[in-house]
């Protein structure tokens, strides 16, 4: 059984121009702008030395109901 992020890993090559997802506003983002978000993380957490493993907050705001 594959490991979830080798899933992920499929997926996002796959369908890497694809809509990944929907913001609330109408926005949407395909999988390459979730991916190259996530390694942009990636490189600003091992910058501040941060490792797996660690705890971290990340706060954003709540949805408003429509």
């Amino acid at each position: 059984m594959k490991h979830y992020l080798e899933h992920y890993r499929d997926v996002t090559v796959r369908l890497w121009g694809s809509t990944a997802m929907d913001d609330f506003e109408g926005g949407s983002y395909t999988y390459k702008e979730v991916a190259m978000e996530l390694m942009r993380m990636h490189r600003i957490f091992s910058t501040l030395n941060i490792k797996p493993g660690d705890r971290i907050a990340i706060c954003g705001r709540k949805a408003q109901a429509r």
